[in-house]
């Protein structure tokens, strides 16, 4: 596989959409398979892939790990999770003791195909604010994460180093080092300084990434009578939302 995005087809769609009238405004980052190439793939064993998956399902790629795909219909949460995962090991690295976190939805846009078939998002909407309370409820519920952190007994500078260059190193596998707030975050626990801050307030715009595989997927309503989409699948791929994740942190005050 090599694009981000994936539609799992027909053989007869597989190989004959290109052929179609407006096939050009489809996504030049979606790869369009047939089941049986999906299942050659599968069976190498070279990615992790969701189970189960049929023709008519769309799949896309892990932003934190390439070999992995998820199902476009799970990948927000499964996103959420590991940016929790991800942001509760650096923080407990970092000498936090102690966190909060809270999950909001700052905005969310319908897509739409404009007049020359160019997937569209809205300049400005007013969000609903029944949506949004219902969107964050689910995500405060099924977000789960490790938030508080006991210390060890004896901590030595030479590990205290050791943990902070651990949490760079998570960074730059994950290809965060260039984020400003986890940049800032880093930075505020610099055991080479000579002072470090005990509290640090961090937001991340979390997002982003998948809100372009959403583009990338509604993009292939452009040939809705090639690719059709299940309710579910429409409902994934129907809204630009920008996700914001903010965290209060407590550290050691001898770490």
């Amino acid at each position: 596989m090599n694009k981000p995005v994936v539609r799992i087809d027909t053989p007869e769609n597989a190989y004959g959409w290109e052929l179609k009238p407006h096939a050009d405004k489809v996504s030049p980052n979606i790869q369009i398979l047939s089941i049986d190439e999906y299942k050659d793939i599968e069976n190498s064993g070279m990615y992790m892939l969701p189970s189960r998956v049929a023709v008519g399902d769309i799949i896309v790629e892990h932003p934190f790990h390439p070999n992995q795909y998820i199902k476009m219909q799970d990948v927000e949460l499964t996103y959420y999770q590991d940016w929790m995962e991800l942001m509760s090991d650096i923080a407990r690295l970092l000498g936090c003791v102690k966190f909060t976190w809270s999950v909001e939805l700052k905005d969310g846009r319908t897509r739409t195909i404009d007049a020359n078939l160019n997937v569209s998002v809205p300049v400005y909407a007013k969000l609903d604010a029944s949506y949004k309370k219902r969107y964050e409820d689910v995500l405060k519920t099924m977000l789960k994460v490790d938030s508080e952190f006991k210390p060890a007994k004896k901590i030595s500078q030479k590990g205290i180093i050791a943990d902070f260059e651990k949490a760079k190193k998570r960074i730059m596998d994950y290809g965060l080092a260039n984020d400003i707030q986890i940049r800032s975050l880093i930075n505020s626990r610099n055991p080479y300084d000579q002072y470090r801050q005990s509290h640090k307030e961090v937001e991340l715009e979390i997002s982003r990434d998948i809100n372009d595989y959403g583009d990338y997927a509604f993009s292939l309503n452009v040939l809705g009578d090639v690719f059709s989409m299940s309710a579910d699948l429409k409902d994934a791929v129907s809204t630009r939302k920008n996700v914001v994740l903010s965290y209060e942190m407590f550290f050691d005050e001898n770490v």
